[in-house]
């Protein structure tokens, strides 16, 4: 069996009163991972993969499919700790 989809909680959510501490959402508006796998796909069709057919079956489907493998290591990697990041060392001037 697969393991579920995170779907990396919700954007812009709809609260019935934003400033009390039990707050109940109204409505959950889209999930983070179809927002991020959008955001994902618009850059995919208007880069490289314009000059091809993105609408073609296979080639939209294959778009689809890597847009939304973008959005679950876009999720993951939100939820793991940033390692720290060195600025290479520059190299001396002959």
């Amino acid at each position: 069996m697969k393991a579920p989809i995170d779907p990396g909680g919700f954007v812009y959510p709809v609260y019935v009163d934003e400033d009390h501490p039990n707050r109940q959402v109204v409505d959950y508006g889209i999930t983070r991972r179809d927002w991020l796998a959008g955001l994902a796909m618009g850059g995919m069709v208007s880069g490289a993969h314009s000059q091809t057919d993105s609408m073609h079956p296979t080639t939209a489907l294959e778009v689809s499919r890597g847009a939304y493998h973008l959005a679950d290591l876009m999720i993951r990697m939100s939820r793991e700790e940033t390692p720290e990041i060195k600025a290479p060392e520059a190299e001396p001037v002959p």
